[in-house]
């Protein structure tokens, strides 16, 4: 479809299975897709909320700490927390990823796994493991979210070897307790990876006869710079099998529809569109920038005065 800035172009994305978004850097393309995933991706995440209320309520023995565990978001990067033993959980394993965020580098994955973390109440202070009195209550969405990052070739190891132990225990668990081994892409609702990474684990649990993970229940996928991973996204796609119906948003700030690192994405017979939002103008960009200083001044009011009681 051409380009266009109109409420019938929105409508249009909406109903096409592949989107094209095309912003220049710093406008908020990562939110264009965490946003409408998220959205996507309710029905289902509150399902999975209620398979861990039930386990939480029908547990034996709870303590404040093993709640913390089981309703509050979680970051996984499981080659950085190789070795490290967690605290046993009292839900099972949530399932495998209902989406995957691909990017072209593992700092930018990174970057997408911590947004959509703190989206969804995460504490950015303890990235790593669920967080705070602050993520358990104050995100009113559904509980327990787990996302998941392969951003580096410890996390894909890690991933490739859960991937062997799954089937060796013929069946999805959470942990080894003989060398920790968590299979924590079974146990994952978004997945954030580097694209090259993430398809070089892929393609050796293939050759090693494994799957690295059931990709049966990804309904949405987002490519931030598209243009510069879509080989390597593409071949992400085709050797997880990813269901040809999941939806495909394809991110960039220089987005060509006929590069050829889009072509494989861009697959004959699936509807798709360009989303291209117009240029700001000064009368909007002063009015933002006075609501953003307005925002910034109540909060250093709100820092002096809660500096002032604690002193008090």
């Amino acid at each position: 479809d051409d380009d266009s800035d109109d409420d019938d172009t929105h409508k249009t994305a909406a109903a096409a299975m592949d989107v094209l978004v095309r912003a220049p850097t710093g406008s908020g393309k990562t939110l264009a897709f965490l946003v409408p995933m998220f959205a996507a991706l309710t029905a289902k995440l509150e399902d999975r909320e209620r398979d861990t209320y039930e386990a939480v309520a029908n547990a034996a023995l709870i303590t404040p700490a093993a709640a913390m565990e089981a309703l509050s978001p979680a970051l996984r990067t499981t080659g950085r927390m190789a070795g490290a033993r967690r605290l046993p959980s009292l839900a099972p394993p949530r399932g495998a990823p209902l989406a995957l965020i691909l990017s072209p580098s593992r700092t930018l994955a990174m970057q997408h796994a911590n947004t959509a973390y703190s989206l969804v109440g995460g504490n950015m202070r303890s990235e790593y493991f669920p967080g705070d009195r602050a993520s358990l209550f104050a995100y009113t969405g559904p509980k327990g979210l787990r996302l998941c990052a392969v951003a580096s070739e410890a996390d894909a190891r890690h991933a490739v070897l859960a991937a062997q132990r799954r089937r060796a225990a013929g069946t999805k668990f959470e942990r080894d307790d003989d060398d920790l081994i968590y299979d924590d892409l079974h146990n994952c609702d978004i997945l954030c990876a580097d694209a090259a990474t993430l398809r070089r684990a892929a393609e050796d649990a293939a050759r090693a006869g494994e799957v690295l993970f059931d990709a049966s229940n990804v309904s949405f996928v987002a490519i931030d710079e598209a243009d510069a991973c879509g080989d390597d996204a593409a071949a992400v796609l085709e050797v997880l099998d990813v269901p040809a119906s999941a939806r495909r948003v394809l991110v960039g700030a220089t987005l060509n529809t006929r590069a050829p690192a889009l072509a494989a994405l861009l697959e004959r017979g699936r509807s798709a569109t360009v989303v291209q939002p117009r240029p700001a103008k000064r009368d909007e960009i002063a009015a933002l920038g006075e609501t953003l200083e307005t925002v910034a001044a109540a909060k250093r009011e709100q820092q002096q005065q809660q500096q002032q009681a604690a002193e008090r």
